[in-house]
Order: C-alpha cells, then sequence, then structure tokens
C-alpha cells in the first residue's frame, strides 16, 4: 500500500523532485566548499548529526508526531533527504564557525532558519506535516544536537590525536 501510495502520489512530483534537487544541490555545494584538511571530523560530525536526526524523525513519525506525506523513498527512513540537509547544512556551519564563541551563534541563527523558516515552508510545500508538534519544540533540539556533536566530535578528534601521537612501547 505504501509502494503504490508513493508510485502515484509522490514519485515525480514537483514536491519530490524539490527534495531531489535541493539534497543533492547541497550535497554539491558542500562538496565544493569543504576544506579537504579538516574533512574527516567534518564528515564524522555530519553523520552523527545525520544519524541522530535519522532516528529523531524515524521515532517522531512512529509516535505520530509529525508525518511526511511527500517522501523520497516509499521505505526506511521518510525524511532521509531532509536529515541529509540538515547535516550539510550543519558541517558546513562546523567548519566556518569552528570556534565555539562564533559557533554558538550561527547554531542558533540555524536553529531559527530550520524551525522558524524551513519547517513551515516544508508544511506549505506538503512535505511535511505536524501531527503533535510545534516548531518552538524543534529550536532547541536543533541547537542542543549541534552543540552536543560538536564537543563529541571535537573529543574524538582530540583523543584520536592524542593517541595516534603516543609512542608505542618497545617489547622487553
Amino acid at each position: 500500500m505504501r509502494w503504490e501510495y508513493w508510485r502515484h502520489n509522490v514519485l515525480f512530483s514537483w514536491q519530490w523532485l524539490f527534495l531531489v534537487g535541493a539534497a543533492v544541490g547541497l550535497t554539491f555545494i558542500w562538496a565544493r566548499l569543504v576544506r579537504w584538511e579538516s574533512a574527516k571530523i567534518q564528515l564524522l560530525y555530519g553523520l552523527l548529526i545525520f544519524l541522530f536526526s535519522t532516528i529523531a524523525d524515524t521515532i517522531g513519525g512512529e509516535l505520530q508526531l509529525w508525518d511526511y506525506p511527500k517522501m523520497f523513498l516509499p521505505w526506511g527512513p521518510r525524511a532521509v533527504e531532509i536529515d541529509w540537509m540538515i547535516s550539510i547544512f550543519s558541517m558546513l556551519a562546523f567548519q566556518y564557525a569552528p570556534r565555539w564563541r562564533s559557533f554558538i551563534p550561527v547554531t542558533i541563527g540555524m536553529a531559527t532558519l530550520f524551525a522558524f523558516v524551513f519547517e513551515p515552508l516544508a508544511k506549505w510545500m506538503q512535505i511535511y506535516r505536524e501531527i503533535a508538534w510545534s516548531p518552538l519544540y524543534s529550536f532547541p533540539i536543533y541547537i542542543a544536537m549541534c552543540c552536543g556533536f560538536k564537543l563529541a566530535a571535537e573529543g574524538f578528534a582530540s583523543w584520536a590525536k592524542k593517541r595516534s601521537s603516543a609512542q608505542p612501547r618497545q617489547p622487553a
């Protein structure tokens, strides 16, 4: 039934084309703007954001807090392309605002954009439907997600650097 709905109502609709185009376009923009010397930590950060967003979207959908009537694929996480776009924006913020002093205001601005511009825009485009949710709930979650995973990614990078610079022990 889900396959039939997707095939007849979603696939190649203007919303579907928009989601595909935006995800592909943002990926190309990120690939052009990324500083490849620091790509490993950015990719770790982006992967953490993507996984958390995907899991949160899946849980929210299952709890019927929101729905995605126009989804990229008929199976699996229903908002995988939106979660991917969130991770791309987040990786760019991570790269261009590397210090906490600049990262926090950029993250607040990004959370404002996501919660109060992109979510209502997605509702208007009929890509997203709130059931028992509000952008006011999303706003602090976006901030906590970005800041928490920045701490995690930087902590892991610091640990890995210390570990790789440690001298190997000589056998006795």
